[in-house]
């Protein structure tokens, strides 16, 4: 049976706090209205310009930014860069009238956790919120099965040749856990996780930790949408 995935404001004394960036205000709006009913007690703020959504990013800190792909011509990955940037652990869902794969694989390198497109129907984008509100990444079905088409066999090679102490950190950062949860899980100390997290950097080609994520969907070994996140192919 599938684990029903638990939205923190469910939780007792919780109040979520939602980020919706978005050029057209009728959007902002309805799925306002949409959120405040499905997640109530939460609170959604809105966001009609670029310079504004990140005023709102530095100032309340959301635990979820729902992100126009272009608000004013302003490219939602630059963006996305720029919040990461003040707020390391935000969580960015794109929300976007583009399914083309390119601009997919450049949102999630830069850290980005989820991105569904708009043609979605109101269900995708309330279970993104669930997924990744609650740790997990997201991206809808039809987009996952397209970059499945697209498996990279070096990085796949790659990954086959980590150490059973190196897949297991690399699976935990591409779950989005912090250096002190692997720490923890793993019963091993921050130090060690950051020396860990340079040498797979170094062993992927990898820049950021937000690229982890990305390249475990390249090595085919990261498949989520709506019936799945992180999966057995993670637990190596």
């Amino acid at each position: 049976m599938q684990r029903e995935t638990k939205f923190p404001s469910m939780r007792k004394g919780v109040r979520v706090k939602i980020l919706i960036a978005d050029d057209h205000a009728v959007v902002r709006r309805g799925y306002t209205s949409l959120l405040s009913t499905i997640f109530a007690p939460c609170e959604v703020a809105d966001a009609g310009t670029a310079e504004e959504a990140i005023k709102i990013n530095r100032r309340q800190c959301p635990d979820i930014i729902i992100l126009d792909m272009n608000i004013h011509g302003v490219n939602g990955v630059d963006i996305a860069r720029e919040m990461l940037q003040d707020q390391p652990d935000a969580k960015i869902l794109m929300f976007s009238m583009h399914d083309e794969l390119p601009i997919l694989e450049a949102s999630l390198a830069v850290g980005v956790k989820g991105y569904i497109t708009k043609r979605s129907p109101p269900e995708v984008l309330i279970e993104a919120v669930k997924k990744i509100t609650a740790g997990e990444p997201y991206i809808e079905d039809e987009l996952m099965e397209r970059l499945a088409g697209s498996i990279s066999e070096q990085a796949q090679s790659r990954i086959d040749s980590m150490t059973t102490r190196e897949y297991a950190i690399f699976a935990a950062l591409v779950k989005g856990d912090s250096s002190h949860e692997i720490a923890r899980n793993l019963n091993i100390s921050t130090k060690t996780v950051s020396n860990y997290t340079a040498i797979l950097k170094n062993k992927l080609n990898i820049g950021s930790t937000a690229e982890f994520v990305h390249y475990a969907i390249q090595a085919g070994v990261l498949k989520f949408g709506c019936n799945k996140a992180v999966p057995e192919t993670l637990q190596h």
